[in-house]
């Protein structure tokens, strides 16, 4: 039987949470700094990652949440870019997965430091790996200028990825909650069955 005080629990306080990241990032001024943050991390990471490439992260001035990547292929002498809203790509999926953490009862706040830790690298890494296919996709962008260019599955692959899943807000999200519902069914007593007067920590 479903503890539904448990479940009404947990919705307010997710509810509550993530109306306060939301507020928090729109009043704040959280875009400049998590623009810089994710500008620097992805020159530091991108920028000599790719054979005779480079890649670039930038912040757009006057647009908080924005960066802008240029891809330059030195071999060809072509460059392309793209933006990223980092409120999509980035805060969105954080601050949801951070809400869901922080709205789960676990046996132990050790319990809760650490799988918000692990889920929390799982999703940096997600999020980077997803960056790096975008990457890929510009300078697939490039090499399909060349009138020699042969398009093949592995083309027609990197095409469908960027535009169902890469450009898509909703897989971030999708993602986010994956990697809770991972952390939480290793580490989390769901006493759905039981109710409150029992004893049972909420």
């Amino acid at each position: 039987m479903v503890n539904l005080f448990t479940l009404k629990k947990f919705g307010i306080r997710l509810g509550l949470l993530l109306i306060l990241f939301f507020l928090a990032g729109v009043y704040l001024n959280l875009g400049n700094k998590i623009a810089a943050v994710y500008t620097n991390s992805g020159n530091a990471l991108f920028k000599n990652a790719f054979h005779q490439k480079k890649v670039k992260f930038k912040q757009v001035k006057n647009e908080a949440w924005v960066v802008k990547v240029e891809a330059v292929h030195k071999v060809l002498g072509k460059q392309n870019w793209c933006t990223l809203n980092i409120w999509g790509v980035f805060y969105l999926p954080f601050t949801l997965y951070l809400s869901l953490i922080l709205a789960t009862s676990f046996k132990k706040w050790k319990l809760k430091l650490s799988s918000f830790s692990v889920g929390l690298l799982l999703l940096i890494s997600y999020l980077y790996c997803c960056q790096y296919f975008k990457i890929v996709f510009l300078f697939h962008s490039i090499e399909k200028t060349e009138p020699n260019f042969n398009y093949n599955i592995w083309h027609e692959m990197v095409d469908k990825v960027n535009v169902g899943f890469i450009d898509n807000v909703n897989t971030y999200l999708v993602m986010a909650m994956i990697i809770w519902l991972f952390i939480v069914v290793q580490t989390v007593d769901f006493s759905l069955s039981k109710t409150p007067n029992k004893g049972v920590k909420y």
